[in-house]
């Protein structure tokens, strides 16, 4: 728990690197959705030679010089932080405790099936650097990005996502008609559309 409250961004994208470096990867497509988003990123600005492609589901991409926090408005920054420190308490949260915000928030347009699934999850906290470290982008890399939009998406709705695109100068943009967490309630579909973007 000590390691994930102390830990930096640096610790996060570094562990990430040792990770891939074990299995010997040639080559990359990195895709990150929500706050894995923004470690994907920062993963391919020290793998440039290897990454070919990065792919952004509803992915939390902050102003450069600013923390994952800033980018949402006052109401969800207040929610957001009130997260970020019940995670400074627990390392994992049991999600059936927080159901009625998970559904609200994460799964809005999901199955009973899928929501069912997802309350009887344990939430693995992250580190904290995730949400409350600045970032520095290097916009001198020149690997192709895209960014998928989740149009129903209540945790980052549509604006602020195309918000977060443009902070990264993204102009490859895909919608899809799913709630946060579509690799659940739409997995086909995200498939499909992952292998298109791969095979261009």
């Amino acid at each position: 728990m000590n390691s994930r409250l102390s830990s930096s961004l640096a610790d996060c994208t570094n562990n990430i690197i040792k990770q891939i470096n074990e299995h010997s990867f040639e080559k990359l497509v990195l895709i990150g959705h929500s706050i894995g988003g923004l470690l994907a990123a920062l993963v391919a600005q020290q793998l440039r030679q290897k990454v070919e492609h990065v792919i952004y589901i509803a992915s939390n991409l902050p102003k450069d010089n600013t923390n994952a926090i800033d980018s949402f408005p006052f109401l969800q920054k207040l929610m957001l932080n009130s997260f970020v420190k019940s995670q400074v308490k627990k390392d994992k949260v049991h999600i059936g405790t927080e159901a009625k915000y998970f559904i609200s928030y994460f799964c809005n347009t999901s199955s009973l099936n899928i929501t069912e699934y997802v309350k009887s999850q344990h939430l693995i906290a992250e580190p904290i650097c995730i949400f409350n470290e600045k970032i520095n982008w290097d916009y001198s890399i020149d690997i192709p990005q895209t960014y998928i939009r989740l149009l129903k998406d209540k945790t980052i709705n549509k604006n602020l996502q195309t918000k977060m695109a443009k902070n990264l100068n993204i102009t490859n943009i895909i919608d899809i008609e799913s709630d946060h967490l579509v690799m659940l309630s739409n997995p086909n579909l995200l498939y499909n559309k992952i292998k298109e973007i791969i095979n261009e």
